[in-house]
């Protein structure tokens, strides 16, 4: 799913989204933007998904933001990296449109 889909889909649930293309430019827009929820990949540009967790968490003006990643990866003990990086959760692709938007509602309260 790309960028651009993800931004419909959190549009639609009544949040703004910003997108970036990179780790980096993740943890920047994070620490200057405070969003209400982080979704992230896995897979990304510079750094993994658990590396932006995990610098996330080190940081204190993002620390407390809820993460949740997106992965392709069917691993066993996915989630167990995930969890232990920091993130609250996450969804193997490919994933249901309704499972996604539930998750943005359960993390920022907002509903379509």
């Amino acid at each position: 799913m790309t960028l651009s889909m993800l931004a419909k889909i959190a549009q639609l649930c009544g949040v703004e989204a910003l997108t970036a293309a990179d780790g980096e430019e993740a943890l920047r827009l994070a620490a200057d933007e405070q969003p209400d929820l982080i979704l992230t990949d896995m897979n990304m540009p510079g750094m993994s998904g658990l590396a932006v967790l995990e610098a996330l968490r080190t940081r204190q003006e993002t620390a407390d933001i809820p993460a949740l990643v997106l992965t392709a990866s069917a691993e066993l003990d996915t989630d167990e990296h995930i969890l232990a990086a920091g993130g609250q959760g996450y969804l193997q692709k490919p994933f249901r449109m309704d499972d996604l938007m539930r998750l943005i509602e359960k993390y920022t309260g907002n509903t379509p």
